[in-house]
C-alpha cells in the first residue's frame, strides 16, 4: 500500500510540474524569463517534489495530510497557469498565452499572487502536520502504544 501511494504522489508530482512547465513555455515572457534566470521555478518545482514524496509517507498516519497536499498541488499548478506574462510588445497574456484581454489578466495577476500566498502557508502547514505526526508516532513508540 505504501508503494502505490508513494507512486502515485510521484506520478501526480510529475504531471503538476510537467503542466506548469508547459504554461510556462506557451506563456514566455519577460517576466518568466527573469525568474528563470535566477531558477526559481527550478526550485520550487524540486522543493514541490520533495515535500509531495515527504507527505505520501505521512498520509496513511494522517489523513488530513492528504487533504492539505490537495489543495497545495492546486495551488501550484494555478498560480502558474494564471500568471499572465508579456513581450516586447503587444498585451499581457495568460492561461497558456491563449488568453490576452486586459481585464482577465488584471484578475490573473491578483489571483496568481493570492494562490502563490496560500501556496506557501499550505507548504508550511504541510510541514507543521508532518512533523507533529513523526513526533507523536516516536512518542507513542516509546510508550510501547502501536496507535496515535
Amino acid at each position: 500500500m505504501k508503494q502505490k501511494t508513494t507512486f502515485a504522489y510521484l506520478v501526480v508530482s510529475l504531471l503538476s510540474v510537467a503542466v506548469t512547465a508547459l504554461a510556462w513555455v506557451l506563456n514566455f515572457g519577460w517576466f518568466r524569463f527573469s525568474l528563470l534566470v535566477i531558477m526559481a521555478p527550478i526550485i520550487h518545482a524540486v522543493i514541490f517534489v520533495a515535500v509531495n514524496m515527504f507527505a505520501a509517507s505521512f498520509v496513511s498516519k494522517c489523513p488530513k495530510i492528504r487533504i492539505v497536499n490537495l489543495f497545495f498541488v492546486i495551488t501550484y499548478i494555478l498560480p502558474n497557469i494564471l500568471f499572465p506574462d508579456g513581450g516586447d510588445s503587444g498585451a499581457t497574456y495568460s492561461c497558456f498565452g491563449l488568453i490576452d484581454d486586459i481585464s482577465f489578466t488584471n484578475f490573473a495577476w491578483a489571483a496568481s499572487a493570492l494562490l502563490f500566498v496560500v501556496h506557501i502557508v499550505l507548504l508550511a502547514v504541510q510541514i507543521v502536520m508532518m512533523i507533529n505526526v513523526k513526533y507523536k508516532l516516536k512518542r507513542a513508540e516509546r510508550k510501547g502504544e502501536t496507535t496515535v
